[in-house]
């Protein structure tokens, strides 16, 4: 588990990073306040996870910013008007909230 009373939103990022980056059999869980990682030998699991969280936050927020799905053009009224990079733009700082998540894992 990883305690961070961060938010859903702050922590569905982290799970989004952490899940292409670990084993597929892994099954993870979000609250407000923790990620729930399930799945893993106990021994193994603090080591690499934190491995990976600290490889995470080595990495460029563009380069994260070109991992996020993108977003539907029906997530707002006027999306499928926008070009593609402003729509990707606007989903990586108002949907996804990444600057918050890079500004979290490196404070």
């Amino acid at each position: 588990m990883i305690s961070t009373f961060a938010g859903d939103e702050i922590n569905r990022l982290i799970t989004l990073f952490l899940k292409k980056r670990l084993p597929a059999k892994l099954y993870f869980r979000t609250t407000p306040y923790a990620v729930r990682i399930s799945g893993f030998p106990v021994k193994e699991a603090c080591l690499k996870v934190s491995d990976t969280l600290g490889e995470i936050t080595r990495i460029p927020m563009e380069q994260l910013a070109e991992e996020l799905p993108p977003v539907p053009d029906t997530m707002w009224k006027f999306t499928s008007l926008l070009p593609p990079e402003m729509k990707q733009e606007m989903a990586v700082r108002r949907y996804y909230h990444l600057e918050e998540l890079c500004a979290f894992l490196n404070g």
